[in-house]
Formats: C-alpha cells, structure tokens, sequence
C-alpha cells in the first residue's frame, strides 16, 4: 500500500498494487494535471529506518551523557574521598595541638607558681638584708657584724660549721694516713727487691749489714703504725662526737 499526494489539488487517492484506483474526477482537466504531478510517496521501510536511525542516536546520546555522568559522579566520590582524609588529618593535628597546648598551660601555671614562690624569697631576703646594719671596714664593725650574726642566726647553722670543720679535720688526717701507709708498702717492696738482688751476688760483694737494715725499717713501720693508730683513737674519739652533735641538731630542727 502507498500514500500519493497531489499539490496542485485537494483530491488524494490510495490505491491498492493490483487493483483498480477509485477516484472522483470532477473535470478531464484535473485528471490529466495529477497525472501529470509526481508524487511524494513515503514507505513503513522508511519510516522504520528513521524511527531506528532516531532510536540510535537517542541511545547513543543517552549512554554518552549517563558515562559523562557516572565518570563526573565516580570523580567526585573521589574527590570526597580525599577532603574527608585530608579533614580527618587536619583534624588530628588540632586535637595533637589541643593536647600541646594544655600541657603548655600546665607548665606556665607551674613557672608561674615558682615565680611566685621565688619572688616571695627575695622579698623575705630584701628584707632581711634591710635589717642588716651597714658595712663598714674598721675591726670594730666587722666585730659587731659577727656578733649580730652570731645572734640572729640559728643555732643549728653554728652546730654545722663546727661539724664540717671537725670533718675537714678528719679527712687531712685520713689522707695523711693513707700516704704513710702508701711510703711503708713501696719501701717494704723496694726491700724486698733488694733482698732477691743480693742473693744472686756472691758473697764477696756483701759489705752490708742486712739486720741493720732490718732494724731500721722495724722502727719506721712502729713509728708509722703507732701514729696511725693515734689518728684512728682520734678518728673514733670526733665520730662519736660528731654522731652527737648531729643528733642533737636533727632534734633542734625537729622541734622547730
């Protein structure tokens, strides 16, 4: 079946391939003028082939656009992705910075404590060195000043003067004991070595006494140990001394 269409008139007639053609012919003109016109005709083929061709491109776009969209989509996941590590490490570091700078607070509250603590001492020594009278050079006020020091200062500060110089005492009388005793044992060696040495010389050559020489050393080892066990009977004598005096210091700064 086909679709003919006449411009030069209004009158359109289908006809069927094998069968004879209805028309309604007013004059012999009109007949022959639309014989004479060529039809436009359009077939279901052609159509079909349109209707496709449209579909395709339709599909063609349609799958285009929804990758573009998925791709923009996919990309801005992506890009979500990154802000939320990129926020969560910036995060971390605030919270790191947070925990630093409270710890910094503690420590400023601290220094200032002891800046405080610091600045009250002075004060109290500002003070105290008011109180003071003044220096002066002559014998007379360096007198008074002791006297006044003497006075004023606890007594337990002059128990630890006299406790650490009784210790000094004692430690130059330890070193000084501890240096004989180093001379008595090099001069026992050195006596010794001699004694291997003239053994292996003959007799010819022995001039010398060897119980002088023993003798000798006899007396210096006595006299050596008797002086060390002087300065130990001195040593026990200032320990139990010293044991006292701290004791009785302790007590004094115990019920202070």
């Amino acid at each position: 079946m086909s679709f003919f269409f006449n411009p030069a008139t209004s009158t359109t007639s289908i006809t069927a391939t094998g069968t004879t053609a209805s028309t309604l012919p007013t004059t012999t003109t009109t007949t022959a003028a639309a014989t004479a016109a060529k039809p436009v005709t359009r077939t279901y083929r052609d159509l079909e082939r349109l209707l496709t061709k449209w579909q395709t491109d339709f599909d063609t776009k349609h799958r285009l656009s929804y990758e573009n969209l998925s791709q923009s989509v996919r990309q801005r996941d992506v890009d979500l992705a990154t802000y939320r590590e990129t926020l969560q490490s910036v995060q971390r570091d605030i919270n790191q910075m947070q925990l630093q700078q409270n710890h910094l607070q503690d420590e400023l509250k601290l220094l200032d404590t002891h800046e405080k603590e610091l600045e009250m001492n002075l004060q109290s020594l500002e003070n105290d060195i008011l109180q003071l009278p003044p220096l002066q050079q002559d014998i007379y006020s360096i007198q008074q000043q002791n006297m006044y020091l003497n006075q004023n200062l606890p007594l337990t500060f002059n128990e630890r003067m006299k406790n650490f110089q009784l210790m000094e005492q004692l430690d130059s009388l330890v070193k000084c004991s501890t240096k004989d005793l180093q001379e008595i044992v090099d001069k026992m060696n050195e006596q010794d070595d001699d004694n291997d040495q003239e053994q292996d010389v003959t007799s010819t050559s022995q001039s010398t006494d060897p119980t002088l020489i023993n003798e000798q050393n006899i007396k210096q080892l006595t006299k050596t140990l008797d002086s060390c066990f002087k300065m130990l009977a001195f040593v026990d004598t200032n320990v139990t001394d010293i044991e006292n005096k701290v004791t009785q210091t302790t007590q004094r700064l115990l019920s202070s």
